[in-house]
């Protein structure tokens, strides 16, 4: 226990509430609000870490689409997913045992990335 780097520890874990912040803005600058020098590629690779890629990607205008005010055009889910997006977390705490997501949609592709 004494080996371990308690710093990068607590950078891989996090919350996202059952209505997670979203700003009035693209996907893509809403993933980028957790690291602001992230590349494109680090940040489809934490949309796929979520597992919103796919659903990102089936919007016509993918990462450019617009969430609306809180995300109103998404769903819960949705909106669940871009918060874990955003922090490129291994591993998150939900506000609830009941929400959006169940925990196998949640983390199962959290390993092959």
């Amino acid at each position: 226990m004494k080996d371990i780097n308690v710093t990068h520890l607590r950078k891989q874990i996090g919350y996202v509430g059952q209505e997670p912040a979203l700003f009035a803005t693209t996907i893509e600058h809403n993933i980028r609000y957790g690291n602001p020098d992230a590349s494109r590629e680090e940040i489809e690779k934490a949309a796929k870490r979520a597992n919103a890629y796919d659903f990102i990607m089936s919007f016509p205008d993918g990462f450019e689409t617009q969430v609306g005010d809180k995300g109103l055009q998404l769903s819960g889910g949705q909106k669940q997913r871009i918060g874990r997006s955003d922090r490129g977390l291994s591993f998150a705490v939900s506000e609830t045992a009941i929400c959006s997501l169940s925990y196998f949609s949640f983390f199962q592709q959290s390993q092959e990335f």
